[in-house]
């Protein structure tokens, strides 16, 4: 209970940045209004805390407002150099609930560089996930799925290389969505995250390499990417609801399977 002098380092506000914003407020239009302002604060020190402990912090602590999944992220330290590293080339990341993107030709937001990044796994598990239930993937940010999307071995610039891909290939679906009834229709439709983790594997080698994909070849890739699932779930599941078939993971990787014994035939 003594009166004394803090120094504290790395602070951040879990509970209380209504109040904070108000103080804000106040300020810029009387900056005297808020001389002689107290306000009743608790420091919480995670020094020599266990890992995960901060996290936890948060989820007590926040009783007045439903917290989401993805305000978690914004706890992880890995988004904040991901947001740096691209400033530095001129490229706006927000990760945080409330942010939003001043331009899309120069910038970008969690869900995009979350649905880029689980289609660019080898592995379909996180498209089908991103497809279903995007919210999964940002559950818990000290393990997988999240983990396996974003850590220190991510690249910034490679993530928004794989955006730009993903708008590519959002634009050639919606092209087809246009052209296109019935079935084939809603392939582009319900498959989209499908559709992009295929055309991602076949631009997997330059991705890795942190190069700057061709664009242009991304529609003529989509393309043959979409005849090629549309003859494999027309014979696979000829009657399936295509909004189903593309959350359920089984059926996904059986149409995988299926493309890649195409391929391996033709070559």
């Amino acid at each position: 209970r003594d009166t004394d002098i803090f120094e504290c380092f790395d602070l951040r506000i879990v509970n209380g940045a209504q109040t904070v914003g108000a103080i804000g407020s106040a300020s810029e239009k009387n900056v005297e209004s808020i001389a002689n302002a107290r306000v009743p604060i608790r420091i919480i020190s995670l020094e020599q805390c266990p890992e995960g402990f901060d996290r936890e912090i948060t989820r007590s602590n926040n009783t007045q407002n439903r917290i989401e999944r993805r305000d978690f992220v914004a706890l992880d330290p890995e988004q904040e150099r991901i947001r740096n590293e691209l400033l530095l080339e001129k490229i706006q990341y927000v990760y945080k609930s409330g942010d939003s993107v001043t331009s899309i030709s120069n910038g970008f937001d969690l869900v995009e560089a979350t649905v880029a990044r689980a289609c660019t796994e080898e592995d379909v598990t996180l498209a089908v996930q991103a497809k279903r239930e995007i919210g999964k993937l940002w559950e818990d940010i000290g393990k997988s799925p999240y983990k396996s999307l974003f850590n220190p071995t991510t690249s910034s610039i490679e993530l928004w290389y794989s955006v730009q891909v993903l708008r590519k290939i959002e634009q050639a679906l919606e092209e087809i969505r246009s052209t296109h009834e019935g079935r084939e229709q809603l392939l582009a439709v319900h498959g989209n995250r499908f559709l992009a983790h295929i055309v991602f594997q076949t631009l997997r080698a330059s991705m890795d390499k942190a190069a700057k994909p061709d664009l242009d070849e991304v529609g003529s890739n989509l393309n043959g990417a979409y005849e090629q699932t549309l003859n494999a779930i027309n014979l696979l599941y000829p009657d399936a609801y295509l909004a189903n078939l593309f959350k359920n993971l089984v059926k996904c990787k059986q149409v995988k399977d299926s493309l890649k014994n195409s391929q391996t035939k033709k070559d």
